[in-house]
């Protein structure tokens, strides 16, 4: 009969516990691809998907990542850009900004963000003035720099400030106590200057959300020429070649599947071979398509409140709701019931599918 033995690794250990791994033998060693890993809450599961390659030596019991020849040639996105000053005016705020390490690629533009309200502006270089702000209202700036390699992180938090609606500032109109209807004249006017500087300072370079997209896509598809961080992909071993086949993505309630195929020299280690590339226009998740619109601020935005606790039932449509939108709303309520009925026994992803 056969039992088994646990094997006892000195050194570093083999890759932090994941799910989904792809795992060969090759020349005394077995190599690790890919993987998932799952980090559940109460309410909520965080995967975080690999696409790393790593080793594990049977005779020396050593393991460790596997590097590749190319991996220098690969383009990174941005580091963060440091911001310096935050300046405030009448419904508006200009935030100044280091320039941003481009890792040897050209910065092509900016983006500052607001938050809580989530407004964003594009520009080519520093000052960036976001305008059409609330007086009174306390705000966050972020700034996160964008090369052809694609969009870097985020930038440090600014100080908090609040834009004033104070007659002694530097930004502020120089009559602002008139009639409403002379007020609300001047509002329109102040905000349509606002964008025609806005224009200006960021040398005439405004970047809309679907050119935006257009050029983050085409960005993506140039840098694709290794697999992609997934799990539950089809791994084998030929000679000295590894060759790595679909596997699947989850983020949140969206998944998506992949049919690309890759090939790697294992004694050459040099860079992977795109056989069948990957198509991005092909894929598809399953959930709602309000899923699709969140975006990397997710994160940060985890904590606001539930808009369905305002209703008194929130299992009934309200008038004129679309089931898309019902379903949209009532999420959480959904998943809380799911949670009571199937107790501490099911996991996150169990109680997805029975709400």
């Amino acid at each position: 009969y056969f039992q088994w033995k646990r094997i006892e690794a000195s050194g570093v250990v083999i890759p932090t516990p994941r799910l989904g791994m792809g795992m060969v033998q090759h020349n005394g060693q077995l190599v690790f691809f890919g993987g998932v890993e799952d980090k559940e809450t109460r309410w909520d599961l965080k995967s975080t998907h690999f696409s790393e390659l790593r080793y594990y030596n049977l005779q020396t019991r050593k393991s460790g990542r596997i590097q590749l020849l190319s991996d220098l040639d690969i383009p990174q996105p941005p580091d963060p850009p440091k911001i310096t000053k935050v300046e405030v005016g009448y419904e508006r705020v200009t935030v100044h900004f280091t320039e941003a390490d481009g890792k040897g690629l050209p910065i092509l533009s900016y983006t500052v963000l607001a938050k809580p309200t989530g407004e964003k502006v594009h520009g080519a270089h520093s000052p960036i003035t976001v305008s059409s702000l609330n007086n009174g209202q306390k705000y966050t700036f972020f700034v996160a720099a964008c090369s052809g390699a694609g969009k870097g992180p985020l930038s440090e938090p600014s100080e908090q400030v609040t834009p004033t609606a104070l007659r002694d500032t530097s930004l502020a109109p120089v009559k602002f106590r008139e009639k409403s209807s002379d007020a609300k004249e001047k509002k329109t006017h102040i905000v349509s200057q606002d964008k025609d500087d806005q224009k200006a300072d960021d040398g005439g370079i405004m970047v809309d959300a679907e050119e935006k997209s257009q050029t983050t896509t085409d960005i993506k598809k140039k840098v694709v020429d290794a697999p992609t961080p997934r799990q539950a992909a089809l791994v084998c071993a030929t000679g000295s070649t590894l060759y790595v086949y679909g596997g699947a993505f989850e983020a949140k309630a969206r998944e998506y599947m992949f049919n690309d195929l890759y090939a790697l020299d294992l004694n050459k280690r040099d860079k992977w071979k795109v056989i069948q590339p990957i198509n991005t226009e092909d894929q598809v998740w399953y959930g709602s398509d309000e899923d699709d619109e969140e975006d990397e601020d997710e994160d940060e935005d985890e904590d606001e409140g539930d808009e369905g606790d305002a209703e008194s039932d929130p299992s009934v449509p309200l008038a004129g709701e679309t089931l898309k939108a019902f379903f949209a709303r009532t999420k959480d309520h959904w998943m809380k019931r799911a949670a009571e009925s199937s107790g501490d026994s099911a996991n996150p992803k169990q109680q997805r599918k029975l709400a």
